[in-house]
């Protein structure tokens, strides 16, 4: 289990693109040769006040980066009147039903997403991809403008970890698939392929939580630069307020990646079979 879980976590480092940590890299080597040229004087003096301007403050979160709190709205949800809806018990046809309904409903599922898998693994990649883009830009406008929401810090540190698992599975999904049947003679298989698939659709459920934060960063930006907003944006801030909260979002992330990870490889599966036989 622990050798698992350390290669699971592994490969999470090693699937975040080349792409963001080479641009991240070759930032800060250009940030630093331009302030090596500047001190000793290697170019231009016209040149060197063109570098100054452009990096005129550090490409960093620093001491004197000011944290702007995100505005507090009261919101009361609307009273929804439940009427009251007569129970109907399930008769021997019903249960019958389901019986027989629910394993083609799962083969149904398995036989699409094996036929769809590189598809679905792009997708994962993109979804992990887009909020990591957003989190290299957003450093640099935090660099340049020392001002930032403690939302926006949030985002970027919650979305990151979520994106590299996203991508982790976008990138593994072939391997995953492997040994994935639809087949109706084969329950125990077709179950171990449900669960697999419940373990990404939970990975995809926790990144669509890091757009979900993503929009909440977008609708404080709006109530901070306008002097009048609609009802609607002080309303979406009001109900998603719980996304501020560290201990909700780290609670959410770690059960939603643990969930996805004992599904995925099959342990969760693997124990409750034992516990039945």
């Amino acid at each position: 289990m622990s050798n698992t879980f350390l290669k699971w976590l592994l490969g999470i480092i090693i699937s975040i693109p080349t792409e963001i940590v080479t641009g991240l890299i070759i930032g800060f080597i250009v940030l630093i040769l331009s302030k090596v040229f500047i001190k000793f004087k290697i170019l231009g003096n016209s040149i060197q006040k063109i570098i100054k301007s452009i990096f005129k403050s550090n490409i960093e979160i620093s001491l004197s980066t000011e944290f702007i709190d995100s505005p507090e709205y009261a919101y009361k949800p609307k009273r929804e009147i439940y009427k009251k809806v007569s129970k109907n018990t399930a008769t021997e046809d019903d249960i019958l039903l389901w019986i027989v309904g629910l394993p083609i409903v799962g083969a149904i599922i398995v036989q699409n997403f094996v036929k769809n898998v590189k598809i679905i693994s792009d997708i994962l990649k993109w979804m992990g991809i887009i909020p990591l883009g957003i989190f290299v830009i957003l450093l640099f406008v935090i660099a340049l403008y020392k001002k930032v929401h403690k939302i926006t810090i949030k985002f970027m540190i919650y979305s990151f970890f979520i994106s590299a698992l996203t991508i982790y599975y976008g990138v593994n999904l072939i391997n995953i698939s492997k040994g994935m049947t639809y087949e109706l003679s084969n329950i125990q298989g077709m179950a171990m392929s449900i669960y697999k698939i419940l373990g990404i659709f939970i990975a995809v459920i926790q990144q669509l939580l890091s757009y979900y934060l993503l929009v909440r960063v977008i609708f404080v930006y709006i109530d901070y630069k306008s002097k009048k907003n609609s009802n609607f944006v002080k309303r979406f801030i009001a109900k998603t307020v719980y996304l501020e909260s560290n201990v909700k979002m780290l609670f959410l992330i770690i059960l939603f990646s643990t969930l996805s990870y004992l599904l995925t490889s099959g342990w969760l599966y693997n124990i409750i079979i034992n516990i039945n036989s």
